[in-house]
């Protein structure tokens, strides 16, 4: 579980960066992308909080795939679809 914190710090410094760079041009999506960025961190402590105490729920993860997911591609439509689509 630790090494899940660590990796905390480049997708919070991605996602920081990309909201910085967007907040100026379009306030409401960089907002949104840090709020989605944050609810995956939170949600991914919780899974690990119930896993731990053998009370993991299949509801919990699919919601946790989910907005990974819509985070995920979220992203990339914020970043031009830059990885996917080369300029």
């Amino acid at each position: 579980m630790m090494i899940t914190r660590v990796l905390y710090i480049p997708i919070l410094l991605s996602g920081g960066f990309l909201a910085w760079y967007r907040i100026p041009r379009a306030p409401v999506s960089g907002i949104v992308k840090l709020l989605l960025g944050l609810a995956v961190i939170a949600l991914i402590e919780i899974s690990f909080a119930r896993k731990s105490r053998q009370a993991g729920s299949k509801s919990l993860y699919w919601t946790l795939i989910g907005v990974f997911v819509v985070t995920t591609i979220f992203g990339f439509y914020l970043a031009g679809w830059y990885p996917i689509a080369w300029r």
